[in-house]
């Protein structure tokens, strides 16, 4: 069997098959010869079944599997060979015993991009700096993880925020069903007793109050769950949650060096060097957008389908992480074209950045996926092997190799760019750079992109 390629486009070819008469009247031979052997027909001994006889009764299926094993076969030279995405289209000649046969099988590949202009290009990278409100927002933050129960003053009137240690009897009718001389109930968030701050709110210590009131079904005692009776509660004391003074002494319990100044110096830095790697990754995505803007080429269908399905699972994920069911993401067909935008953006992105990877001969070391494989682990608390594993297990080494390239290849790109400097707030929002960054988010790792190197693994 004997074949030609064409290169219709970028991504599109045609493979021209011809089958010499002898190897077709072979297979059709065999195929012949192999129903007569197997074939009972009454009046004849098994196998005495007469070859007209056969190909009269038989001729168009032997015929139609004979053309699908040329075609399988030819399929999977141009699979071994190219590296086709999706399915082909096949045309062909009618199949006849003595003659060649002809067919063809138009495909489409990869396509490998030669890229231009990509060094030098003009990118805004905001100025660097930490707003005084965001440190003491983070200080703040810290500080809270130190809080202590403390006792208010006794003229303190209980709030959403307080802790009301109280006396406590529920009656249903003359039935006591609890009495606690002294428990703790949160105002705004109790568990047990969820529906007595509409009683406590208000209260001050000492204070006494009767009256009716339902408890919440959501208390998990099943005997008071969901019912209105009669409370009688004495405020005992009140109590907050306070967080310390900044101090040598609080920076010291929080484990920083250098007292007070040691600890804002150090957040300092942790902020400034998160708003500094979120305004790369701003960065890199203005870059990967100039490329994209300046390089015109048609993606195959099938890459772009794996592409959406890459992206609307991501959607589905996000909206699940965000507590919602994730059958129930926006799925209008205004949505479904945003998401396809988004997946052939991403998809373009990609080539784009394997292209100059090629071009320039940027490559993945064993060290490089060593070091992912590391920061993987240790971002998911597991071992080294298990992520290892969870690659292995899915095929997905190779699909982990190219993202980890493209990464690669973007910084590359960023070192070589022409970093235009410009005021916080005309490129992106820095103040917004930790909650982003706590998002894992990336130049090229959103969800509009779907190229982070440590996504699909599975838990």
């Amino acid at each position: 069997m004997e074949y030609q390629i064409e290169e219709l486009s970028l991504s599109r070819r045609r493979a021209n098959f011809q089958v010499a008469d002898r190897q077709v009247s072979k297979e059709l031979d065999k195929a012949y010869s192999f129903i007569k052997n197997s074939f009972n027909m009454p009046g004849f001994r098994k196998g005495r079944v007469p070859i007209n006889i056969i190909r009269s009764r038989f001729g168009a299926r032997v015929r139609g599997d004979v053309v699908k094993t040329f075609i399988n076969e030819g399929w999977q030279k141009i699979v071994a060979e190219l590296a086709p995405v999706g399915e082909p289209e096949v045309d062909h000649d009618e199949l006849a015993s003595g003659q060649p046969f002809t067919f063809s099988l138009t495909f489409d590949v990869t396509p490998e991009i030669t890229v231009s202009d990509y060094i030098g290009i003009d990118v805004p990278f905001p100025e660097v700096t930490v707003p005084d409100d965001l440190l003491d927002m983070q200080v703040a933050k810290r500080l809270e993880t130190i809080s202590r129960i403390v006792e208010l003053p006794e003229d303190q009137e209980a709030a959403s925020d307080h802790i009301v240690f109280t006396q406590l009897r529920l009656l249903d009718g003359e039935n006591e069903l609890r009495y606690e001389e002294g428990t703790s109930i949160r105002i705004d968030q109790e568990p047990y007793y969820p529906g007595l701050d509409q009683i406590l709110k208000g209260m001050k210590p000492g204070e006494e109050k009767q009256q009716k009131v339902k408890i919440s079904s959501d208390s998990p005692l099943g005997d008071i769950a969901g019912k209105v009776l009669e409370a009688q509660v004495k405020v005992l004391s009140v109590r907050a949650s306070q967080a310390p003074e900044l101090s040598d002494e609080s920076a010291r319990e929080l484990g920083f060096e250098g007292g007070q100044q040691g600890m804002l110096a150090a957040i300092h830095e942790e902020l400034r060097a998160t708003i500094e790697q979120y305004a790369r990754d701003q960065a890199k995505n203005a870059l990967l957008t100039k490329l994209v803007e300046t390089h015109d080429f048609e993606i195959p269908e099938p890459l772009i389908q794996e592409q959406l399905k890459a992206v609307l699972d991501e959607a589905s994920m996000l909206h699940a992480y965000r507590g919602n069911d994730p059958r129930t993401f926006d799925q209008s067909q205004k949505a479904m074209d945003d998401y396809r935008k988004r997946a052939i953006f991403g998809k373009k992105a990609s080539l784009i950045l394997l292209g100059i990877a090629k071009q320039e001969n940027i490559e993945v070391t064993g060290q490089d996926m060593q070091d992912t494989y590391q920061k993987i682990a240790d971002e998911r608390d597991q071992s080294l092997e298990a992520i290892k594993g969870y690659f292995e297990k899915d095929n997905a080494v190779q699909l982990l190799k190219e993202r980890i390239l493209e990464q690669k290849t973007l910084d590359w790109l960023l070192e070589r760019a022409n970093l235009v400097s410009v005021q916080p707030d005309e490129g992106p929002q820095t103040t917004a750079a930790p909650d982003a960054q706590e998002q894992g988010e990336t130049a090229i790792t959103d969800e509009e992109q779907n190229t982070d190197p440590i996504q699909g693994v599975q838990d």
